[in-house]
């Protein structure tokens, strides 16, 4: 399910970052300007971070997948075992009802054959 932009700020790995840049400084050249290395610095400490995070959900998806995976599978097992089930239900049925008109033939026999 996607999350929405304010759910994902929420995340707590997100948080992290957040404060980082909130805490971040950068050093200053002798003439105005920030030192370009010390920002290069911290945009691949911002960008490691974010790939941690993306690796981690992109772990969690794989094991969503599978588990969807399985899941499906044994659904469609147990819908395999509940067709055989019914089909043997219907089977029972049928052979109760031929069973209870052999019983009951010649009971409507017998009632024929008696005189009025």
């Amino acid at each position: 399910m996607e999350q929405n932009t304010a759910e994902i700020r929420n995340l707590p790995e997100i948080q992290v970052i957040a404060e980082y840049l909130r805490n971040m400084k950068f050093r200053r050249k002798l003439f105005g300007g920030c030192d370009e290395a010390s920002v290069l610095d911290h945009i691949e400490k911002i960008t490691l971070q974010y790939e941690a995070i993306l690796s981690a959900h992109a772990a969690q998806r794989e094991d969503d997948a599978r588990e969807l995976a399985e899941l499906r599978a044994r659904l469609a097992r147990s819908e395999q075992e509940n067709a055989a089930w019914n089909s043997y239900y219907r089977e029972l049925v049928a052979w109760y009802d031929a069973m209870a008109r052999q019983q009951a033939e010649p009971a409507q026999k017998k009632q024929a054959d008696v005189p009025k």
